[in-house]
């Protein structure tokens, strides 16, 4: 009986050090979303209750997502940039709750945001040589969005988890 109640103690402490780790990664990254310089940063931190993403190149878009719960930041696109020149960020984004943002992010220089919310359209932004990335930011966020970029040559572009795709 006494091995009963040490080993229904131990298994109630785990779950509770489950449910409480869990709960501080979560609040640390619900905790990002208006940090710009934490957001700037090369890496990324990030959970997802759901994520779905659709691999099939669309026409208009090189990125369709879907998401749930989604809290932190991730980057989608990454751009070498060996010359000044231009880049277009075309996106759609529908978010039914939470907050959530598109940011382009280049280390030592402001974080510029591209959108914020539900909605639909394009920026094109002069960028200097350096490294740049183009992140999208959630705050317990659940929606989609669909991203494309064109860009001037003398500018590599990345999908996040493709190969280089020169332009």
């Amino acid at each position: 009986m006494r091995s009963f109640k040490i080993i229904m103690l131990v298994a109630v402490l785990a779950i509770a050090a489950f449910f409480l780790f869990n709960d501080q990664r979560d609040n640390m990254q619900q905790g990002f979303y208006d940090k710009d310089s934490v957001i700037n940063q090369e890496g990324d931190t990030h959970s997802y209750r759901h994520y779905d993403q659709n691999d099939k190149a669309l026409p208009d878009y090189g990125l369709d997502l879907k998401f749930g719960s989604f809290d932190g930041y991730d980057t989608f696109y990454r751009f070498d940039v060996s010359q000044a020149g231009q880049v277009t960020v075309k996106y759609n984004t529908r978010v039914d709750k939470g907050r959530f943002k598109i940011v382009m992010a280049a280390p030592g220089r402001k974080l510029t945001k591209l959108a914020e919310g539900s909605g639909a359209g394009s920026k094109t932004l002069k960028l200097e040589p350096g490294d740049y990335r183009v992140k999208i930011v959630g705050d317990n966020a659940t929606g989609s969005v669909k991203m494309s970029v064109s860009t001037d040559n003398g500018i590599t572009t990345v999908l996040e988890g493709d190969e280089f795709l020169a332009r």
